[in-house]
């Protein structure tokens, strides 16, 4: 969490700074990258414990841009016109890391682009991203099998024990950024559970602003392309 005097420091800080481009980061995320990440026993750990303060101090002073990590996946989130983007760790698949480039027009509006590169081969890894992405998979049954039995799932030991192993790539393919996830073998309802974390906006579309963005920011009004 971050403590009264830190909030207090950030928020006379924020003041002084009411006509300026402000971009903060923290390690912990503050808006929801996972489903229901704030209430969910595997994905409120993520989260900075006491967000809504800190969400609240950002929203009344202006604050359109924040960067976490933590998660170790590619992933851009709104809320109430604030945007989160959260990346993943050069230690972990995909070995991502991003380029921002911020330019201002004659007008005053600024434009924040968002570029994601991978490292793609290290000395004696030739294959970085095949090797971490199979290592990734060779770990994830317990955790897979953890979340199918918890809630909102609640999955029998038996019926995980089915459907994990199916779900090896699942977490890979959530850090890469920008993935739709189909499975149509499974059953409604964990394939509708699991459609809930791809790259797909309110209106059922693609929405692949994962890894590649452009945030425009005109005086009040904020957009994203």
């Amino acid at each position: 969490m971050v403590d009264e005097a830190q909030l207090l420091w950030l928020e006379e800080t924020l003041e002084k700074v009411r006509d300026k481009l402000v971009l903060v980061m923290i390690h912990h995320n503050l808006i929801e990258h996972l489903p229901a990440q704030s209430k969910h026993p595997l994905g409120r750990r993520y989260m900075l414990a006491n967000y809504p303060q800190l969400l609240a101090i950002l929203r009344k002073y202006g604050v359109k841009l924040i960067f976490t990590g933590h998660l170790h996946v590619q992933d851009v989130a709104e809320l109430e016109g604030m945007y989160e983007i959260c990346t993943g760790s050069l230690v972990s698949y995909p070995h991502p890391y991003r380029v921002i480039d911020v330019k201002t027009d004659e007008r005053g509006n600024k434009e924040v682009k968002i570029e994601s590169y991978q490292i793609k081969t290290i000395p004696g890894w030739s294959n970085l991203a095949h090797t971490s992405r199979e290592w990734l998979g060779d770990r994830s049954y317990p955790f897979m099998f953890k979340l199918l039995t918890s809630p909102p799932l609640n999955l029998s030991e038996t019926e995980a024990a089915k459907y994990a192993p199916q779900l090896r790539y699942f977490w890979a393919d959530i850090a890469r950024g920008d993935t739709i996830f189909e499975f149509p073998e499974f059953p409604p309802q964990l394939k509708n559970y699991f459609q809930q974390f791809g790259a797909i906006a309110p209106n059922g579309k693609p929405n692949l602003i994962d890894n590649q963005a452009n945030i425009i920011l005109r005086s009040l009004i904020l957009s994203i392309i």
